[in-house]
């Protein structure tokens, strides 16, 4: 449900901290490949503390390749109904949703969501490694199954709060309303949100499921959110060179970073009650890339986002 976001979130990177093109030697790794790696990584650090850090700071500071998303390679990503502990307040269930098993506060101070289970201590929505700050505990569990040009991820995962989250307090005078059929809690079109967490706090009750759909076209990625799953299909080969904390985009592994202009986002996003019990967040967006075209799409994304 975040992928359009990733995407923007990565040519923002692009623009800033480009590490320009890479060095002859530089390894290759195919993106399926990576990610089976990566999560069977997370399922065996899971619980460590000590692991995790170090892990994250390789991946952060000292990994560096080239990642190659080749010509209509998939990645299916499919949900599990996890078994929840006493302290959990939500958790996965199948077809890509989510269900909450406590009460759940929420506003947002500028671009910073905050949470609460009692509507009287608040936590700021941020979790850093190196910094020994966790928002959110994750217990999670992926199977990754790759096979051919495609990877299948199953995945279980439920939240608690923290071991060490980032005390907050919301704005004094702001109104807690219920969550009911009809609000509108984002949008594109900025006239449509009827409960904005700028200025309310909103309460979701136990039992409201958080469900979403993720549709993109174009001829960069295509994503389709199906009965069960979601599917994120490589329309053209893409080539990430990584290293450090530093992004550069390839079609071709000649030319890199490509104009920004090239590209048009145009996106439909979505945060819905549509009843009283289920949040729907739907995504719908076309990004293509043309060599030559001027567009001032993206720019505009990246500066409502920033």
């Amino acid at each position: 449900m975040k992928i359009l976001k990733i995407i923007i979130f990565l040519l923002l990177i692009i623009i800033i901290v480009s590490c320009g093109k890479p060095e002859k030697d530089t390894p290759k790794i195919e993106l399926l490949s990576l990610v089976e790696d990566f999560l069977n990584n997370l399922n065996r650090i899971k619980g460590s503390d000590e692991d995790s850090l170090e892990f994250f700071k390789f991946m952060t500071k000292k990994f560096q390749a080239i990642i190659t998303f080749e010509q209509d390679s998939q990645i299916i990503i499919r949900s599990q109904t996890a078994q929840p502990g006493p302290d959990d307040f939500i958790h996965s269930l199948d077809n890509n949703r989510f269900i909450l098993t406590k009460d759940v506060y929420i506003t947002q101070e500028e671009k910073n969501l905050l949470f609460s289970l009692d509507n009287k201590t608040w936590y700021l929505n941020k979790s850093d490694p190196e910094e020994e700050i966790e928002g959110l505990k994750n217990d999670y569990f992926f199977e990754p199954v790759k096979a051919g040009n495609t990877i299948t991820i199953n995945y279980k995962m439920s939240f608690q709060i923290g071991r060490n989250p980032l005390p907050a307090t919301p704005a004094s005078g702001k109104k807690t309303i219920e969550l009911r059929k009809g609000l509108v809690i984002s949008h594109q079109d900025e006239e449509k949100i009827n409960a904005n967490l700028k200025e309310i706090i909103l309460h979701v009750p136990s039992g409201t499921i958080l469900s979403g759909k993720v549709n993109i076209d174009g001829n960069l990625v295509k994503s389709q959110s199906k009965e069960d799953y979601i599917c994120i299909q490589a329309i053209q080969d893409i080539y990430f060179f990584i290293k450090n904390r530093s992004f550069s985009l390839s079609f071709d592994q000649i030319n890199w970073n490509p104009n920004i202009l090239a590209f048009e986002i145009e996106p439909d996003i979505s945060v819905t009650a549509i009843n009283d019990r289920e949040i729907m967040f739907d995504v719908n967006a076309i990004a293509t890339y043309e060599k030559g075209r001027v567009s001032f799409s993206l720019i505009k994304l990246l500066m409502a986002n920033m």
